[in-house]
């Protein structure tokens, strides 16, 4: 008995050895506005004539941290059709053996989800290369309510190290512009990719069914002894 107790005891502490929890990746920072704030963000308004205006999202009517939860909401209006909210950050570094998501929970109030419009996307400093994080997501999910996740990992091994810009935005061709974007819990997480399983493993779990093994012959000697 004491040595299946030694063998589980040795199995569980391998087991929480192997264990890879998921950690931060990105210099990112403010992702779920729990500051009530804006910090590390700006924002960008066009308006009807397409004037591109830059402004901090902290002293803008156009964006307000929302709820007991605080989420970010950005707002049209009829001078602004245009409204984005952007982050450029440095990505953290991606060792070979390492995997990379994003995580980011939006809910999207368009006035017409055929006229208005909606995009969030992970760039490249130089504009070249992007993840677009909205890729085969349904309307109605983000109208609904969406948390969503994508492994970037691929961009994340091409780009670490470097700077790059997390972008949300909305617009407004209707006529009616009282479309809001409402944005929390942003998070970069990256985990090491599974390793195989040692030899020890495998030693271990063949000592555990062999131990099994002989108990179980042993109560059926036991048992045929007495019949």
């Amino acid at each position: 008995m004491k040595q299946i107790g030694t063998l589980i005891s040795t199995l569980f502490l391998l087991l929480i050895s192997w264990c890879t929890p998921e950690i931060q990746a990105a210099y990112f920072q403010n992702g779920d506005f729990s500051n009530g704030d804006f910090s590390g963000w700006q924002g960008e308004l066009i308006d009807v004539n397409l004037n591109s205006i830059a402004v901090d999202p902290n002293s803008s009517g156009h964006y307000q941290i929302v709820d007991a939860d605080q989420k970010a909401r950005l707002t049209l209006d009829d001078t602004y059709w245009q409204n984005s909210l952007y982050q450029d950050f440095e990505l953290d570094s991606l060792d070979p053996n390492e995997s990379m998501e994003i995580t980011v929970w939006l809910k999207w109030s368009p006035t017409s989800d055929i006229d208005d419009g909606l995009s969030v996307s992970l760039l490249a400093f130089n504009n070249t290369d992007q993840v677009d994080l909205l890729a085969d997501i349904p309307d109605s999910e983000l109208i609904n309510g969406i948390s969503i996740t994508r492994n970037i990992t691929s961009f994340a091994a091409t780009h670490s190290g470097q700077t790059v810009e997390l972008i949300f935005t909305i617009w407004d061709t209707d006529f009616n512009t009282s479309d809001t974007l409402e944005i929390d819990n942003i998070s970069f997480n990256k985990t090491p990719s599974p390793v195989p399983l040692p030899g020890t493993f495998l030693l271990l779990c063949s000592g555990l069914i062999s131990i099994g093994i002989m108990r179980s012959g042993r109560g059926r000697n036991l048992y045929q002894s007495i019949v």
